[in-house]
């Protein structure tokens, strides 16, 4: 069933840009899980029917998007940033991973855009945190009529922390989207096939290092800066961790109910120290594991 209405979707653009029109109406209604599907069919059409096809589903999503936003009287920057975000970055990984063939490129690029996009931020902008201090304040204000008391510190510390926030969930959604259309791609020519590849991400020594590093400074050093680019980073280790246990599932070490467990506890905790720790330490063990795999196959 999966594989006919993937089929009949990529059977004729048109369709698929129909459906991604109605995802990102619904994506503006409050439904959140749309956002990784809206974004995921032109990175699905791009990667059968090539750029041309793509690009031309991207751009109906992203008017749809423009348009709605129009009609609830947003800035119009505001709008074409939104959709640049949601379906732009995607397609052009899209166009990376149909070149390139691969997953893991893709996962390493978005973490390195999403870092360089922060640190262009609080350098290229004078008072980068001040710019949230207003959406921040509207948020909180909403909690306070709902009878909800709000420390004043707490407030301060979302402000601070809102660049990372955004830009670690931007990537979670475009990474997501293109994993997304890559699992529907293997349904329609080879089932299984991207649990293989998703079992492979890492970021690399190189990079991975730098991940680690970047989390357990932002343990000792309060700065604005350095906080949002580690919770990219941390957002980086966990989705590589994520990867580490789905293939030892796949391996047979590790038990369905384990993996829940696991999601659960990472979920909750994804914030505090002790997962930071634990998440630089799973990754670092990553990493060495994979080095002394290569030299030994050297």
């Amino acid at each position: 069933m999966k594989r006919q209405l993937l089929g009949w979707l990529v059977e004729r653009p048109t369709r698929a840009a129909v459906v991604t029109v109605g995802c990102s109406i619904l994506l503006l209604q409050g439904l959140l899980p749309f956002a990784v599907l809206a974004s995921a069919i032109p990175v699905l059409i791009l990667l059968e029917r090539g750029p041309k096809a793509g690009i031309g589903v991207m751009l109906a999503g992203s008017a749809a998007m423009v348009g709605l936003f129009l009609g609830f009287q947003q800035s119009p920057w505001i709008a074409l940033a939104y959709a640049a975000a949601l379906f732009g970055v995607p397609v052009l990984m899209a166009e990376l991973l149909r070149r390139t063939g691969s997953l893991n490129l893709v996962f390493q690029v978005t973490l390195l855009l999403a870092l360089a996009v922060i640190a262009g931020v609080f350098v290229g902008l004078p008072q980068p945190v001040e710019l949230w201090r207003e959406p921040v304040a509207q948020v909180v204000t909403a909690l306070q009529q709902a009878d909800l008391v709000v420390d004043a510190t707490l407030v301060q510390r979302w402000v601070e922390m809102m660049w990372g926030a955004v830009l670690a969930l931007l990537m979670l959604v475009n990474l997501g989207s293109v994993w997304l259309a890559r699992w529907f791609q293997s349904l329609i020519h080879a089932p299984g096939e991207f649990g293989r590849e998703f079992h492979q991400l890492s970021s690399g020594v190189v990079l991975g290092s730098l991940l680690v590093a970047v989390s357990l400074a932002s343990l000792f050093v309060d700065v604005a800066w350095l906080d949002s680019l580690a919770q990219v980073a941390i957002m980086g280790l966990a989705l590589q961790v994520v990867a580490a246990a789905h293939r030892r599932k796949a391996e047979g070490r590790l038990r369905q109910g384990w993996l829940v467990v696991f999601y659960l506890v990472l979920i909750a905790t994804l914030s505090s120290f002790v997962t930071v720790v634990l998440l630089a330490g799973l990754g670092l063990a990553d990493f060495w594991r994979r080095m002394r795999m290569t030299a030994l196959r050297a």
